[in-house]
């Protein structure tokens, strides 16, 4: 197996996922990128404002714990979204080769 098999770490992964969903939503909101599916948009914005509040199942004031929640939620909806970010992805690079 070469280097350029290897798959991507755990980490590196995320990383990727949230810059597909940052530059998604980004192209999504200028009307380039048309396709996201309402309950796509709907997930992300549920997930962001939970994650933003800091009222919510465990207080953020609560050092690490209040945090583990708020990582579970962002892990869910990427993982209900990863289709969609598939997606993106092939038209993001189909547009890059047009």
């Amino acid at each position: 197996m070469t280097s350029d098999d290897k798959k991507p770490g755990f980490f590196r992964e995320l990383l990727s996922d949230f810059g597909a969903l940052a530059a998604m939503l980004r192209d999504s909101f200028k009307k380039r990128y048309p396709v996201t599916p309402g309950w796509t948009l709907f997930g992300i914005t549920v997930a962001l404002v939970y994650i933003i509040n800091p009222f919510d199942i465990v207080p953020d004031a609560i050092l690490f714990f209040g945090a583990i929640d708020d990582a579970a939620v962002a892990a869910l909806e990427l993982a209900l979204i990863r289709k969609d970010l598939r997606k993106y992805r092939k038209w993001r690079d189909d547009q890059k080769v047009s």
